[in-house]
Protein backbone atom coordinates (compact mmCIF):
# COMPACT_ATOMS: atom_id res chain seq x y z
CA UNK A 1 0.00 0.00 0.00
CA UNK A 2 1.22 3.49 -0.87
CA UNK A 3 0.18 6.48 1.25
CA UNK A 4 1.21 10.11 1.08
CA UNK A 5 2.30 11.18 4.57
CA UNK A 6 3.22 14.78 3.81
CA UNK A 7 1.91 16.34 0.63
CA UNK A 8 3.72 18.91 -1.51
CA UNK A 9 4.38 22.29 0.09
CA UNK A 10 3.43 23.91 -3.22
CA UNK A 11 1.67 22.93 -6.42
CA UNK A 12 3.18 22.64 -9.95
CA UNK A 13 0.77 25.37 -11.07
CA UNK A 14 0.26 28.60 -9.13
CA UNK A 15 -3.09 30.17 -8.39
CA UNK A 16 -2.14 33.09 -10.62
CA UNK A 17 -1.32 30.80 -13.56
CA UNK A 18 -4.64 28.99 -13.16
CA UNK A 19 -6.54 32.27 -12.94
CA UNK A 20 -4.93 33.56 -16.11
CA UNK A 21 -5.62 30.27 -17.91
CA UNK A 22 -9.28 30.38 -16.86
CA UNK A 23 -9.49 34.10 -17.71
CA UNK A 24 -10.49 34.94 -14.15
CA UNK A 25 -9.78 38.42 -12.81
CA UNK A 26 -8.89 37.01 -9.39
CA UNK A 27 -5.13 37.32 -8.86
CA UNK A 28 -4.68 37.65 -12.61
CA UNK A 29 -1.93 40.24 -12.49
CA UNK A 30 1.61 39.66 -13.77
CA UNK A 31 3.94 37.21 -12.05
CA UNK A 32 7.42 38.60 -12.63
CA UNK A 33 11.01 37.92 -11.58
CA UNK A 34 12.32 41.08 -9.91
CA UNK A 35 15.53 42.33 -8.34
CA UNK A 36 14.96 43.81 -4.88
CA UNK A 37 17.27 45.58 -2.47
CA UNK A 38 16.68 45.50 1.27
CA UNK A 39 15.37 48.73 2.84
CA UNK A 40 14.59 50.37 -0.49
CA UNK A 41 11.25 50.95 -2.28
CA UNK A 42 12.71 50.49 -5.76
CA UNK A 43 12.18 47.18 -7.56
CA UNK A 44 13.61 46.19 -10.94
CA UNK A 45 11.38 43.69 -12.80
CA UNK A 46 12.44 41.67 -15.81
CA UNK A 47 9.52 43.38 -17.55
CA UNK A 48 7.18 46.17 -16.44
CA UNK A 49 4.51 45.03 -18.95
CA UNK A 50 1.11 44.74 -17.26
CA UNK A 51 2.25 46.35 -14.00
CA UNK A 52 0.14 49.39 -13.08
CA UNK A 53 0.11 51.87 -10.22
CA UNK A 54 -2.25 50.76 -7.45
CA UNK A 55 -1.62 47.03 -7.90
CA UNK A 56 -0.91 44.98 -4.80
CA UNK A 57 2.51 43.33 -4.58
CA UNK A 58 3.20 39.99 -2.91
CA UNK A 59 6.28 37.78 -2.77
CA UNK A 60 9.39 36.92 -0.77
CA UNK A 61 10.94 39.98 0.86
CA UNK A 62 7.85 42.16 0.32
CA UNK A 63 5.86 43.33 3.39
CA UNK A 64 2.14 42.68 3.67
CA UNK A 65 0.01 45.48 2.25
CA UNK A 66 2.57 46.62 -0.32
CA UNK A 67 1.26 48.37 -3.43
CA UNK A 68 2.78 49.92 -6.57
CA UNK A 69 3.15 53.70 -6.34
CA UNK A 70 4.55 54.34 -9.81
CA UNK A 71 5.92 52.53 -12.85
CA UNK A 72 9.00 53.71 -14.77
CA UNK A 73 10.59 52.44 -17.96
CA UNK A 74 12.67 49.79 -16.16
CA UNK A 75 11.82 50.04 -12.45
CA UNK A 76 8.79 50.40 -10.21
CA UNK A 77 8.38 52.16 -6.88
CA UNK A 78 6.45 50.49 -4.08
CA UNK A 79 4.94 52.09 -0.98
CA UNK A 80 7.03 50.01 1.46
CA UNK A 81 10.69 49.07 1.63
CA UNK A 82 11.69 45.54 0.64
CA UNK A 83 12.66 43.47 3.68
CA UNK A 84 15.09 41.18 1.84
CA UNK A 85 17.53 41.30 -1.03
CA UNK A 86 16.98 38.98 -4.00
CA UNK A 87 18.52 38.91 -7.44
CA UNK A 88 15.36 37.37 -8.92
CA UNK A 89 12.48 37.26 -6.45
CA UNK A 90 9.20 36.10 -7.99
CA UNK A 91 6.67 38.85 -7.24
CA UNK A 92 2.96 38.81 -7.98
CA UNK A 93 1.15 42.01 -8.94
CA UNK A 94 -2.56 41.87 -8.17
CA UNK A 95 -5.04 44.31 -9.79
CA UNK A 96 -6.52 46.73 -7.28
CA UNK A 97 -10.06 45.61 -8.13
CA UNK A 98 -9.30 41.90 -8.23
CA UNK A 99 -11.76 39.62 -6.46
CA UNK A 100 -10.72 36.56 -4.48
CA UNK A 101 -14.14 34.89 -4.73
CA UNK A 102 -12.87 32.11 -7.01
CA UNK A 103 -9.53 31.51 -5.27
CA UNK A 104 -10.76 28.61 -3.14
CA UNK A 105 -12.33 26.84 -6.11
CA UNK A 106 -9.26 27.28 -8.31
CA UNK A 107 -6.95 26.10 -5.53
CA UNK A 108 -8.98 22.91 -5.05
CA UNK A 109 -9.07 22.28 -8.81
CA UNK A 110 -5.29 22.60 -9.02
CA UNK A 111 -4.85 19.97 -6.30
CA UNK A 112 -7.39 17.63 -7.92
CA UNK A 113 -5.75 18.01 -11.34
CA UNK A 114 -2.28 17.37 -9.91
CA UNK A 115 -3.54 14.25 -8.13
CA UNK A 116 -5.19 13.01 -11.35
CA UNK A 117 -2.01 13.54 -13.37
CA UNK A 118 0.19 11.92 -10.72
CA UNK A 119 -2.13 8.92 -10.59
CA UNK A 120 -2.14 8.56 -14.38
CA UNK A 121 1.64 8.82 -14.65
CA UNK A 122 2.30 6.94 -11.39
CA UNK A 123 4.70 9.73 -10.42
CA UNK A 124 5.28 12.24 -7.64
CA UNK A 125 5.75 15.74 -9.03
CA UNK A 126 6.60 18.14 -6.22
CA UNK A 127 8.62 16.90 -3.20
CA UNK A 128 6.46 14.84 -0.83
CA UNK A 129 6.82 12.14 1.81
CA UNK A 130 5.38 8.71 1.01
CA UNK A 131 4.95 5.55 3.09
CA UNK A 132 5.04 2.12 1.46
CA UNK A 133 3.58 -0.72 3.57
CA UNK A 134 4.31 -4.40 2.87
CA UNK A 135 3.13 -7.70 4.37
CA UNK A 136 6.63 -9.02 4.92
CA UNK A 137 10.15 -8.50 3.60
CA UNK A 138 10.20 -7.79 -0.15
CA UNK A 139 12.52 -9.32 -2.67
CA UNK A 140 15.56 -7.07 -3.08
CA UNK A 141 16.42 -5.05 -5.06
CA UNK A 142 13.05 -3.37 -4.55
CA UNK A 143 11.58 -0.87 -7.01
CA UNK A 144 10.09 2.15 -5.22
CA UNK A 145 6.75 3.48 -6.57
CA UNK A 146 6.01 7.07 -7.51
CA UNK A 147 9.36 8.22 -8.93
CA UNK A 148 11.55 10.16 -8.87
CA UNK A 149 12.95 8.79 -5.62
CA UNK A 150 14.90 11.47 -3.71
CA UNK A 151 15.85 9.66 -0.48
CA UNK A 152 14.78 6.97 1.98
CA UNK A 153 13.94 8.20 5.47
CA UNK A 154 13.60 4.84 7.21
CA UNK A 155 12.78 1.15 6.89
CA UNK A 156 10.83 -0.07 9.89
CA UNK A 157 9.63 -3.59 10.63
CA UNK A 158 7.34 -5.07 13.27
CA UNK A 159 7.54 -8.31 15.23
CA UNK A 160 4.64 -10.57 16.15
CA UNK A 161 4.28 -8.64 19.43
CA UNK A 162 4.05 -5.38 17.39
CA UNK A 163 7.45 -4.19 18.59
CA UNK A 164 8.86 -1.65 16.14
CA UNK A 165 12.42 -2.01 14.82
CA UNK A 166 14.40 0.21 12.45
CA UNK A 167 16.74 -1.30 9.89
CA UNK A 168 20.20 0.30 10.11
CA UNK A 169 20.69 2.56 7.07
CA UNK A 170 24.20 1.11 6.67
CA UNK A 171 22.62 -2.25 5.84
CA UNK A 172 20.96 -1.11 2.62
CA UNK A 173 21.79 0.97 -0.45
CA UNK A 174 19.46 3.49 -2.08
CA UNK A 175 19.67 3.99 -5.84
CA UNK A 176 18.18 7.38 -6.77
CA UNK A 177 19.66 7.35 -10.28
CA UNK A 178 17.38 4.65 -11.66
CA UNK A 179 13.74 5.18 -12.49
CA UNK A 180 11.98 3.98 -10.55
CA UNK A 181 14.47 4.28 -7.69
CA UNK A 182 15.58 1.10 -5.95
CA UNK A 183 16.64 -0.24 -2.57
CA UNK A 184 18.95 -3.21 -2.16
CA UNK A 185 20.68 -4.79 0.81
CA UNK A 186 24.33 -3.93 1.31
CA UNK A 187 26.85 -6.55 0.24
CA UNK A 188 26.91 -9.52 2.62
CA UNK A 189 23.98 -8.27 4.73
CA UNK A 190 21.16 -10.63 5.65
CA UNK A 191 17.63 -9.73 6.69
CA UNK A 192 16.87 -9.52 10.44
CA UNK A 193 15.80 -12.81 12.05
CA UNK A 194 12.86 -11.26 13.92
CA UNK A 195 9.60 -13.06 13.11
CA UNK A 196 7.34 -10.51 11.49
CA UNK A 197 3.65 -10.00 12.14
CA UNK A 198 1.42 -11.27 9.34
CA UNK A 199 0.24 -7.95 7.88
CA UNK A 200 1.69 -4.43 7.57
CA UNK A 201 4.97 -5.71 8.91
CA UNK A 202 7.40 -3.57 6.88
CA UNK A 203 7.06 0.18 6.33
CA UNK A 204 9.36 2.17 4.07
CA UNK A 205 9.17 5.94 4.37
CA UNK A 206 10.76 7.94 1.58
CA UNK A 207 10.84 11.30 -0.18
CA UNK A 208 9.86 11.54 -3.83
CA UNK A 209 9.46 14.34 -6.34
CA UNK A 210 11.42 17.45 -7.28
CA UNK A 211 11.21 21.19 -6.70
CA UNK A 212 9.43 21.80 -10.02
CA UNK A 213 7.41 19.83 -12.56
CA UNK A 214 7.96 19.58 -16.35
CA UNK A 215 6.10 22.07 -18.52
CA UNK A 216 3.99 19.33 -20.12
CA UNK A 217 2.74 18.38 -16.65
CA UNK A 218 1.86 22.00 -15.90
CA UNK A 219 0.03 22.26 -19.23
CA UNK A 220 -1.94 19.09 -18.47
CA UNK A 221 -2.95 20.45 -15.07
CA UNK A 222 -4.05 23.74 -16.62
CA UNK A 223 -6.14 21.90 -19.23
CA UNK A 224 -7.94 19.99 -16.50
CA UNK A 225 -8.41 23.05 -14.31
CA UNK A 226 -9.83 24.99 -17.25
CA UNK A 227 -12.24 22.18 -18.13
CA UNK A 228 -13.46 21.69 -14.57
CA UNK A 229 -13.78 25.42 -14.00
CA UNK A 230 -15.98 25.83 -17.07
CA UNK A 231 -17.99 22.64 -16.42
CA UNK A 232 -18.59 22.65 -12.67
CA UNK A 233 -21.42 20.14 -12.66
CA UNK A 234 -20.65 17.89 -15.64
CA UNK A 235 -17.25 16.67 -14.42
CA UNK A 236 -17.96 12.95 -14.42
CA UNK A 237 -16.44 12.44 -17.86
CA UNK A 238 -13.80 14.34 -19.76
CA UNK A 239 -14.38 15.10 -23.42
CA UNK A 240 -12.50 12.89 -25.85
CA UNK A 241 -10.50 15.89 -27.06
CA UNK A 242 -9.39 16.90 -23.56
CA UNK A 243 -8.60 13.34 -22.53
CA UNK A 244 -6.54 12.83 -25.67
CA UNK A 245 -4.63 16.07 -25.08
CA UNK A 246 -3.90 15.35 -21.41
CA UNK A 247 -2.99 11.69 -21.92
CA UNK A 248 -0.83 12.53 -24.93
CA UNK A 249 1.19 14.99 -22.85
CA UNK A 250 1.48 12.67 -19.86
CA UNK A 251 2.01 9.49 -21.84
CA UNK A 252 5.48 10.52 -22.94
CA UNK A 253 7.09 9.43 -19.65
CA UNK A 254 4.34 7.47 -17.94
CA UNK A 255 5.59 4.91 -15.44
CA UNK A 256 3.86 1.54 -15.23
CA UNK A 257 2.79 0.76 -11.65
CA UNK A 258 5.44 -0.98 -9.53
Amino acid sequence: MIKVITGPASEPVTLQEAALHCRVESNAGPVVACATVVNTPTVTPVSVYGILAGMGVTGAGIPSGTTVLSVGTATITINKNATATAAAAILTFVPADASTDEDTLLTSLIVAAREYCESYQNRAYITQTIEMTLDGWPRFPLDIPRPPLASVTSIKYYGTDNTEYTLDAAKYFVDTNSEPGRICLAHGVSLPTVTLREISSVKITYTAGKATAPQRVKQSILLLVGHWYANREATGKMTDELQFAVHSLLGLDRVWPV
